[in-house]
Order: structure tokens, then sequence, then C-alpha cells
């Protein structure tokens, strides 16, 4: 696996995702946090606690099912080139 250019840097994204598959594009740049904030705030007055349960499992699911499709089984395996597009190719 190729070292991350931020290997050596503390990484946070900001904003959160909308889609589960989102969540893995920043993963090779090794974030300590990736936020799912949209998807569960929309599901909060909903549902309330059971909302946000249902909507993190049907992500977990989502990402456990996305992660085959890009050649990884772990995240630490998700690499640069399963990232398309920006500076860094």
């Amino acid at each position: 696996r190729q070292e991350s250019p931020f290997a050596h840097v503390e990484v946070f994204v900001d904003g959160g995702f909308p889609r589960a598959p989102d969540f893995l594009k920043p993963l090779p740049f090794g974030p300590q946090a990736v936020p799912l904030g949209p998807p569960t705030l929309w599901a909060l007055p909903v549902d309330a606690q059971p909302g946000v349960e249902k909507i993190l499992a049907i992500m977990d699911q989502e990402i456990m099912t996305g992660m085959p499709l890009i050649g990884s089984t772990q995240f630490s395996e998700i690499a640069l080139s399963c990232v398309s597009g920006g500076p860094l190719q």
C-alpha cells in the first residue's frame, strides 16, 4: 500500500457525507475522523433515535458492500488510487 502524503499529520474531514460510498473517499488520506452528519441529522426529526440507528445500519451495510467493489476488505487497505480526481493523482 502506498503511504498517504498525510501520514504524518492529523487529518479531519469536515462537512460529513450524504452517501455511504462517499465515506470511503477520504480514508486513503488517513483521517482521524469522518463525520456522517447529514443522514443522521435528517433521520433524527423523522424517527428520533430509532431513525438514526436505522440510517447508521443502512450506511454500515453500504460501506461494507462498497469496500469489496474497490478491492478492499479493511479500511487500511483502501489506496489513493481508489480516489478519483483532484491534484494528488
